[in-house]
């Protein structure tokens, strides 16, 4: 089933936040690309013309607009992934100590 016609708000601040995330060469990419899209979406294009520009499907944008409708700026960078797991022993880390 296709989703109606989405629109979140940005607020004028916010844009001009996302401005600066997406021309900074210090941003990480992924985080100038969501820049680049909500930027866009603010402007008035659609899931379909931001997908297709983008090269990316539908839920990667619609992924995109609702993490920062629900967590604003901080929402656009990924979470730290939990790596993998120890493998320390407390046998060995009380030999360690």
């Amino acid at each position: 089933m296709a989703r109606s016609h989405r629109r979140i708000e940005i607020s004028e601040e916010d844009d001009q936040r996302l401005r600066e995330l997406e021309t900074s060469r210090h941003t990480c990419p992924k985080v100038r690309l969501r820049a680049s899209i909500l930027r866009l979406h603010r402007q008035g294009w659609t899931v379909p013309q931001l997908s297709n520009h983008f090269n990316r499907n539908h839920q990667a944008i619609h992924n995109d607009l609702t993490r920062f409708s629900q967590h604003g700026i901080p929402g656009l960078a990924d979470a730290c992934s939990p790596g993998r797991p120890s493998h320390m022993t407390p046998e060995i880390e009380q030999f360690l100590r």
